[in-house]
């Protein structure tokens, strides 16, 4: 999963199968981003600039197939844990991969 915040954490993904947790499936994430620096020049790097901030990315390995699963994510280093999504659902296909999210 991808999702996109304003400061720089340690991002976590946490996945169960009961809605608003436990949240027994966790993948720690990375982060990465772009600066002025890194764009091409011209407007790009001058006032066409727009601060991306962080995008954050974790891979969640093990769900089983045909099963509705809920999931949050956010920040690990918070104290306490900062959740920066809803709680959210997602149900696994049959035969692997995801069938889609719903909030």
């Amino acid at each position: 999963m991808q999702w996109t915040t304003r400061d720089v954490g340690a991002p976590i993904a946490m996945v169960g199968t009961t809605p608003g947790g436990p949240y027994p499936i966790t993948a720690n994430g990375a982060t990465s981003t772009y600066l002025r620096s890194d764009m091409c020049g011209g407007i790009a790097a001058t006032y066409g600039y727009f601060n991306p901030g962080t995008f954050n990315a974790a891979t969640i390995r093990g769900l089983a197939p045909s099963t509705t699963y809920y999931y949050t994510y956010g920040a690990a280093a918070a104290c306490p844990l900062a959740l920066t999504s809803a709680h959210l659902r997602v149900r696994s296909r049959a035969n692997g991969g995801c069938a889609g999210c719903t909030a």
